[in-house]
């Protein structure tokens, strides 16, 4: 069994309705373990590439898989540097999407900046990759290891990059709650992540919206945003 994440792009399923259906993740699982997450309810982040489920106790990233600079760097490879195409269904639909340079979704079932990138920096080098291709990408993350030095480096001048930051509420007592393993990932971390990085394309994901939970008070979010 594989302890690497081999097949990190490719077309989602939902590629009929999806604005950005041409995905990238450099992590197969999530440590984060948001309770609204679709890829916890369709069992995604437990999956591995050989097909096995296994369970996570909170804030465990055993059972997280770090895909490699090289398993991404075979679709550019083969998209725009004349290497044989091998690839069949999604992935090689992916392959004529980069073509077409459609942009990429990264971070689309898992975060690509949750605690083991400190250790495998898999992200770090998959965005060199993206750069020297001025590959248009919108990456999502809940997580301020993206304010790090190194990543602000190669984002600052990335022309055709734009940043996703998640946050559905503003009181952290109720994130604790239902986003368990984003752990020292604050309201205010995002929102300095949003500032760190205004001179970029930047947008909020706020979803889902939980009728009575976060709906009262997406007025005061908007406006934190705003501000």
């Amino acid at each position: 069994m594989s302890d690497v994440y081999s097949m990190p792009l490719s077309v989602t399923s939902q590629f009929y309705f999806c604005p950005m259906p041409l995905r990238l993740d450099t992590y197969s699982g999530c440590t984060n373990n948001c309770l609204y997450c679709f890829a916890n309810n369709s069992m995604q982040k437990y999956m591995n590439t050989d097909g096995d489920v296994k369970l996570a106790t909170l804030h465990d990233d055993e059972f997280v898989k770090a895909s490699t600079l090289q398993h991404v760097k075979k679709y550019f490879d083969i998209a725009f540097e004349g290497a044989p195409n091998n690839f069949k269904e999604q992935e090689g639909c992916a392959i004529e999407a980069l073509r077409r340079r459609i942009p990429i979704h990264f971070g689309g079932m898992s975060d690509p900046f949750q605690p083991k990138e400190k250790k495998s920096r898999v992200t770090l080098e998959v965005l060199k990759l993206l750069k020297s291709y001025n590959y248009p990408v919108v990456l999502s993350t809940k997580c301020k290891l993206i304010m790090e030095p190194e990543y602000r480096e190669i984002i600052d001048d990335y022309e055709n990059f734009g940043l996703q930051v998640s946050l559905i509420d503003t009181r952290q007592e109720v994130m604790d709650l239902i986003e368990p393993g984003v752990g020292k990932n604050s309201v205010q971390d995002r929102l300095d992540i949003l500032e760190t990085y205004k001179h970029k394309w930047t947008a909020i994901r706020i979803q889902p919206v939980i009728i009575n939970l976060n709906e009262p008070i997406i007025p005061d979010l908007l406006q934190k945003c705003k501000d």
